[in-house]
């Protein structure tokens, strides 16, 4: 008795190579290699190899961002060393303001003159509603 023909053909493969090199998911790489989720997890059952292979695969754009971050910083692009301080170095670089307990409301008063003054937080929807409460102005459900 002869079965049918595997869908995982070296063509199949490569295609879910391809997917998982741009990170998709399981079930975006089984989309885009055309073939069914449960093939996919029954051919990882038959290969255990693929199923590593295909999650060191994953991880190629992240590596591939942090690359071209990298890149940026070796090329001296101030935009992207602000960036990854702010990031890298929270205690020393970031522009957050945290809020380690909870502030009076004299403090977050003061926090939302800073942050409307800093940028254009004031645009932010839900802000002016915030400063009536903090105001103590009552506000439409």
């Amino acid at each position: 008795m002869i079965g049918r023909p595997t869908v995982m053909t070296t063509e199949t493969l490569a295609r879910l190579k391809g997917a998982f090199l741009m990170g998709l998911s399981d079930r975006e790489a089984c989309i885009y290699a055309n073939i069914g989720s449960q093939t996919l997890y029954d051919y990882q059952k038959k290969n255990p190899e693929f199923s590593e292979q295909k999650e060191e695969y994953k991880t190629n754009p992240i590596l591939l961002a942090k690359k071209t971050i990298f890149n940026a910083l070796e090329k001296g692009d101030i935009r992207i060393s602000q960036w990854y301080l702010e990031r890298k170095a929270r205690n020393e670089f970031s522009i957050r303001k945290e809020l380690k307990m909870r502030p009076t409301d004299d403090e977050l008063n003061k926090l939302c003159d800073d942050l409307e003054r800093e940028s254009n937080f004031s645009e932010i929807v839900g802000f002016k509603e915030l400063q009536q409460v903090m105001n103590g102005v009552p506000t439409m459900p």
